[in-house]
């Protein structure tokens, strides 16, 4: 199967990242938690570089499978995370709704460039702008919850 292949990759980055978003539930600053979030999306572009073929089963060729109800499990789990998150550091719970479809959408860009099978570096380059452009609209719902 897909995942376990690259399961491996991502667990060995799990305890760090949840370091990066324990230090930000800690302090409480927008900058700590979008720097959890550069942390987050460095390990989906390692995985996105290092494991491409199996990224692009799993993320582009799964509909109908197992394996899309799989991705569907882990972007619930993913929204229920983000939303008690922010729950507990600024006392105020977003929208779930609009949390899962903005998180959909950043999963839309990663399925996008696998359908379209840049070169590492122009992929990476086009993600970079895509968070970079993601962490301004985090940054916004930070600031609305404060």
């Amino acid at each position: 199967m897909i995942i376990p292949r690259a399961a491996p990759a991502f667990q060995q980055f799990r305890p760090q990242a949840r370091r990066f978003y324990e230090k930000a539930r800690q302090s409480g600053t927008t900058d700590a938690l979008l720097q959890a979030i550069d942390f987050e999306q460095r390990i989906y572009f390692d995985l996105l570089a290092e494991h491409y073929d199996d990224c692009t089963l799993f993320f582009c060729r799964s509909d109908g499978s197992s394996a899309e109800k799989l991705l569907k499990e882990m972007m619930r789990r993913k929204t229920e995370q983000t939303v008690n998150f922010f729950c507990e550091v600024y006392g105020k719970k977003p929208n779930a709704d609009a949390v899962r479809l903005l998180m959909g959408a950043q999963l839309w860009y990663f399925r996008q460039l696998l359908d379209e099978h840049p070169d590492e570096e122009r992929m990476l380059a086009c993600l970079r702008t895509v968070v970079d452009f993601t962490n301004a609209g985090w940054r916004q719902l930070c600031d609305t919850l404060s």
